[in-house]
C-alpha cells in the first residue's frame, strides 16, 4: 500500500496565493458608485472593496487596473487586506509585472497585522524562499498563526506539510492528521484524500478501512482524481464481489480520465480493450456535461 500511497496521493505543495480581499469588511453600501465616493473620501474598507469589485468583475466591470489602483491606496493607508491583496497582484503578475520581492513584502506588512491571509502567503514565501532568503521553520510559524486564526487555506496547507515532511524533517503523521481532518470535515477534497490514506495505512491514526472508504468517496464524489484512484485501489477490481469490482472500476476510469497514472497503469494491465472502452465512454459523458454547462448541449 505505501508503494500506492506515495503515487497515487502526490499532495501538491504549491504556493497558495488566495486572493485577500475580505469577505468579512465592515458593512458597506453595495453600489460601486457609493463605494468609490467612500473610497475617494479616504475609507481604506471602501477602496478595497472597490478593488476587489474590479478585480473579480463583480459588482463592477472587470478591470484589473483599476483594482490595483484602489488596492494601492487603501495600502498606504496601512490596511492590512489591500496589503495582501496587493502581494497577491504582484505575486501574479495582474495588471503590473510580476515581482516577487515586492509581493513578499507586501505579504510580510499584512502578516505583521495579523491578517491571516497575508500570514498565510508571507509563511509560503518564507518557506519556499520565493522573494527572498528562505526559511521554513518560519515559515511553518506563519501558516500556523494563519491556520489557528481559522483560515482554511492554511490548516490544509499544514496538512500537506506535516504529511509529506518540510525539508530534512520527516512526517509528522499525527499532527498532519490533525490538521487534516480539521479541513476535511470542512468539506476540502484534497484534506479527505490525505484523511483516507491517513486511516488506509494507519498514518497518525488507528487504522480503518471503512473509514478510509468513507473518506477517499467524499473526496472522490468532488472530483479529486486521486480519491478515485485510492478508492477505485481500496475496493479492488479483483473483488469476489461483481457489484464491487464494477464500482471500483468506475472509480479507476474517473480518475484515468483525469490523467492520474496508478489508475491507468492499473485498468491497462487488467484488460486493456475493456479500459480503453471504459474511458471513451467517461470522456464521452464528461464533454456532454461540459457542453450542458456551457448551454452549447443539444436538448
Amino acid at each position: 500500500m505505501r508503494t500506492l500511497l506515495s503515487i497515487s496521493l502526490m499532495v501538491v505543495a504549491a504556493i497558495s496565493i488566495a486572493c485577500a480581499a475580505p469577505d468579512n469588511a465592515p458593512l458597506l453600501p453595495p453600489d460601486i458608485a457609493s463605494l468609490e465616493a467612500k473610497a475617494a473620501s479616504g475609507d481604506a474598507d471602501a477602496a478595497v472593496q472597490v478593488g476587489k469589485m474590479y478585480l473579480e468583475g463583480k459588482g463592477a466591470p472587470k478591470d484589473p487596473a483599476k483594482a490595483l489602483s484602489y488596492l494601492q491606496r487603501a495600502a498606504d493607508q496601512g490596511n492590512a487586506a489591500a496589503q495582501a491583496g496587493l502581494g497577491y497582484l504582484f505575486a501574479k503578475g495582474i495588471a503590473v509585472a510580476k515581482n516577487e520581492e515586492m509581493a513578499r513584502e507586501w505579504f510580510r506588512k499584512s502578516a505583521e497585522q495579523g491578517y491571516a491571509k497575508g500570514e498565510l502567503n508571507y509563511g509560503q514565501f518564507l518557506r519556499t524562499g520565493l522573494g527572498g532568503e528562505k526559511d521554513s521553520a518560519k515559515g511553518i510559524e506563519w501558516i500556523t498563526k494563519a491556520a489557528d486564526a481559522g483560515d482554511k487555506d492554511a490548516v490544509f496547507t499544514l496538512a500537506e506539510i506535516y504529511f509529506l515532511g518540510e525539508n530534512d524533517a520527516l512526517p509528522d503523521y499525527k499532527k498532519a492528521f490533525s490538521y487534516a481532518i480539521v479541513s476535511a470535515e470542512a468539506g476540502n477534497a484534497g484534506a479527505q484524500n490525505i484523511v483516507g490514506v491517513c486511516y488506509r495505512d494507519g498514518l497518525g491514526v488507528e487504522r480503518d478501512m471503512a473509514k478510509a472508504e468513507q473518506w477517499f468517496l467524499k473526496a472522490a464524489e468532488q472530483g479529486e482524481a486521486k480519491a478515485q484512484s485510492n478508492l477505485g485501489h481500496l475496493i479492488s477490481i479483483n473483488s469476489a464481489d461483481p457489484a464491487r469490482r464494477l464500482q471500483a472500476t468506475k472509480w479507476l476510469v474517473k480518475a484515468a480520465t483525469q490523467g492520474e497514472p496508478m489508475a491507468k497503469r492499473t485498468l491497462g494491465e487488467v484488460n486493456p480493450q475493456i479500459a480503453s472502452a471504459l474511458l471513451i465512454k467517461e470522456k464521452a459523458k464528461q464533454n456532454r456535461n461540459a457542453a450542458s454547462a456551457d448551454g452549447s448541449g443539444s436538448h
